[in-house]
């Protein structure tokens, strides 16, 4: 699984309390510059394998795209992508597409995708039932306060028994 999504959504706080790994978590631009993998054992499966990626931007300039290829090349890899939203930002619609708009770039658009809604607990409550309804598919957590995590991983672990039908967990 690949943690994917706009710079400062908070895919390194997710991994950490994931994984209980210990990486940089800081606000600013790329505080992830290589992928982070980590083997975890979730809910007595012992298969789940993280990385954490670096944060996209809009507009990133083609020469800055071609310096993160390692990085992309982790995405493109992924069984599964987990889509670490920060939906408390006012321009979260804009990082969304900005974030889906590179993930076609690099040919990983049609990889099966869970949207983490991250941040929930910074959303005031007609906010947060805005962003329900918009991304009704999405899984609100906080991955800063372990908030939701069950039911992202409980969605996440649905999506690899659909992927690998017949495999007991």
């Amino acid at each position: 699984m690949t943690l994917v999504g706009y710079t400062n959504a908070g895919k390194s706080t997710l991994f950490n309390k994931l994984t209980g790994d210990d990486q940089l978590v800081e606000d600013k631009l790329f505080a992830t510059l290589d992928p982070k993998t980590r083997l975890q054992t979730v809910n007595g499966r012992q298969d789940l394998l993280f990385v954490d990626t670096v944060g996209f931007i809009r507009d990133l300039p083609h020469t800055l795209v071609e310096a993160f290829h390692a990085t992309l090349e982790e995405v493109v890899e992924a069984d599964i992508l987990i889509h670490v939203m920060d939906v408390s930002h006012e321009h979260c619609l804009k990082q969304k597409k900005a974030v889906d708009r590179v993930l076609a770039e690099i040919g990983a658009a049609g990889k099966p995708c869970v949207l983490a809604l991250n941040k929930a607990d910074l959303l005031t409550d007609e906010r947060r039932r805005i962003i329900e309804q918009e991304w009704s598919q999405g899984i609100m957590i906080s991955a800063k306060q372990k908030q939701g995590l069950r039911g992202l991983m409980s969605k996440t672990e649905n999506l690899i028994d659909e992927l690998q039908p017949g495999r007991s967990t």
